[in-house]
């Protein structure tokens, strides 16, 4: 793949650690990786091309646009991923009517506008660094929720163990001293240090990153002042580029977002104070909350309420007097950051951006359960006789439908088939619970057409029948037993997962709900002998913590009946089906299977 990072920065920042460390490891997995920034602090191994993306004159940034679309277009480049308000502007207009999407990382609070309102300048899809730039994004710039996904901003961690230092309690702030976090410091520097420096003549207190200079006269003055005080036990040292070697030496590290990290990562207390908020010395009990607001970088909202500096002096008393953090703590933080599985999250969202790009009209997903010669007594209307599904594949034949599975909707995905050959019309035809006359009478009509389906079978051959609704009056079917899956699996059909025993799992403790999910994954493959990759939720029933778990599991994705996401990847773990009935004749099958109504049909469901 052919990577073009954006970034628009005349000072070094965590974004640009970031998407350096992110281009070096795509480089690393055999992409090819440009960026492109107005400077680069940190050392690289990708290609750099300096452009002044950061001058915002009219003149400048189109000429920017064009200077990356050229780019885009000599290079042959995949995706172009923005890491700054100005970069996403360049960015999204160079790829403006183009197949490249655009991704972009948002790594802090964006300023809402009347024109952000109205123009969404955002690209294909957006990277939030945490929950809180998610919400911020969706109420102040009024992003799509469906095109944001949360991945947090990766980290190398390094190997070192923070040492004992025999005369001074180090407390290290970290973060630069221009805007917002300037602010903070000469904050700390008239308000809080005086008094700390004062009171404990052990305190050495060390400032990290950027230049005094950047402070108001006052807030130097007092830098020197203090310093005149208290014999040199405050000291600053500006950027330095081994920081987590001087992270080492300190009891206590006050900072946010990417400082915050590494320092609990290397077992560190940190008190996380950002330019939204202060969360204070992180525990078990505001780690979430750390977590959330990039450890106190991002609100929720714009207008934030005031940082409440008085909390400070307590929190700083409590991290210098036999304070440490748990192993349970540090251990999050690293599985959380680690750099590699975020890189592989960014990938997923590359793929899937492309995959948009190429088709942006949702795929229609059909669900139907059985497959009759003739109608019968049935309550809930779960079926369809065996002259409406001809008629059905008949019209999708007719009108050039390719039906697919989501084994070859991933391998499009995945890169493993060319995007050039995704399929113009695609549609994804689905059956719950594996009956028989799936078999004997859906199997001989697509085979006519040469069609393929998904069928989502329990992984519990003990169960013969559909035991969860005859007991409440409905027909009783035969399932499949694993020969008979076996034939449809040979035929090309995809077996998916639906559960152990078909219960409502949102009705289960997670233990007995991911045993549902988990075990019947691993039963199926076991028989088939062949990995499951999708799963269906009985009754259609699922919650945000089902979905964690269906993915925790080892699924790609997760289907529902009515409700989830329009497209595909709105929602891998919670994709929208339409249900298939009897009352369904050519002109219903044929709004059913059509763009135009399933869009008014989801939108009308309110889900």
């Amino acid at each position: 793949m052919r990577i073009l990072h954006l970034l628009s920065q005349i000072e070094i920042t965590g974004s640009e650690v970031y998407a350096v460390q992110l281009a070096d490891l795509q480089l690393q997995a055999g992409n090819q990786v440009w960026i492109m920034s107005d400077t680069l602090h940190t050392t690289t191994s990708a290609q750099y091309i300096p452009v002044d993306l950061h001058v915002r004159t009219i003149i400048q940034r189109w000429r920017n646009v064009r200077i990356v679309r050229a780019f885009i277009k000599k290079h042959k480049i995949d995706v172009v991923h923005a890491h700054s308000r100005a970069a996403i502007w360049v960015g999204y207009l160079a790829t403006f009517k183009t197949k490249i999407p655009l991704v972009s990382t948002i790594h802090g609070r964006q300023k809402h506008s009347l024109s952000k309102r109205l123009w969404d300048m955002y690209g294909d899809r957006v990277i939030a660094i945490c929950e809180n730039v998610k919400k911020q994004i969706i109420s102040d710039v009024h992003v799509k929720a469906n095109k944001i996904v949360i991945i947090p901003n990766g980290v190398n961690f390094p190997v070192l163990q923070p040492i004992e230092q025999p005369e001074y309690n180090t407390l290290i702030v970290a973060g630069r001293t221009t805007g917002p976090k300037g602010k903070i410091l000469e904050k700390l520097l008239i308000d809080i240090f005086p008094k700390l420096l004062a009171q404990d003549n052990t305190l050495h207190i060390q400032l990290i990153g950027g230049k005094l200079e950047s402070l108001t006269i006052g807030a130097q003055q007092q830098f020197k002042l203090l310093q005149s005080e208290h014999r040199q036990r405050l000291s600053h040292l500006g950027f330095v580029k081994n920081l987590a070697e001087y992270l080492c030496t300190a009891k206590c590290v006050i900072a946010a977002g990417r400082i915050a990290i590494e320092a609990l990562a290397l077992g560190i207390p940190v008190i996380a104070l950002g330019e939204a908020l202060l969360v204070g010395l992180i525990d078990e009990q505001n780690l979430a909350q750390g977590i959330a607001s990039n450890f106190g970088d991002i609100a929720t909202q714009y207008q934030a309420t005031p940082i409440e500096f008085n909390r400070l002096p307590g929190e700083i008393d409590k991290a210098l007097t036999n304070f440490s953090l748990t192993e349970t703590i540090i251990d999050q933080v690293r599985t959380t950051y680690a750099l590699t599985h975020v890189a592989d999250e960014v990938m997923q969202v590359y793929r899937s951006a492309m995959l948009v790009k190429q088709h942006k009209q949702h795929i229609p997903i059909l669900m139907y359960h059985k497959v009759l010669p003739e109608a019968e007594d049935s309550q809930h209307k779960t079926y369809v006789t065996y002259e409406q599904f001809a008629q059905h594949m008949q019209f999708l034949a007719k009108h050039r439908f390719t039906p697919i599975t989501f084994k070859d909707y991933f391998a499009f995905h995945n890169g493993n088939l060319p995007l050039s050959k995704f399929p113009q019309k695609p549609i994804i035809i689905t059956f719950d619970d594996g009956y028989v006359n799936n078999l004997k009478y859906a199997l001989p009509i697509m085979q006519r057409h040469n069609f393929t389906a998904v069928i989502f079978a329990l992984g519990n051959d003990n169960i013969q029948h559909n035991q969860w609704d005859a007991a409440m009056g409905e027909p009783q079917h035969a399932l499949m037993n694993n020969q008979q899956l076996k034939q449809l699996l040979d035929a090309g059909f995809e077996i998916g997962a639906h559960s152990l025993s078909h219960p409502d799992l949102t009705q289960l403790s997670a233990a007995d709900a991911y045993h549902e999910i988990a075990q019947s994954k691993q039963n199926l493959e076991a028989m088939l002998q062949q990995q499951v990759i999708s799963f269906a939720y009985p009754y259609g029933n699922y919650n945000e913590s089902l979905k964690a778990l269906v993915k925790q599991a080892g699924f790609y994705c997760a289907v529902a009946t009515d409700t989830g996401g329009l497209r595909l990847e709105d929602d891998r773990f919670a994709i929208f089906r339409v249900n298939m009935m009897p009352r369904d004749r050519w002109f219903q099958f044929f709004k059913k299977s059509s763009s135009w109504y399933r869009d008014r049909y989801w939108r009308r469901r309110g889900k």
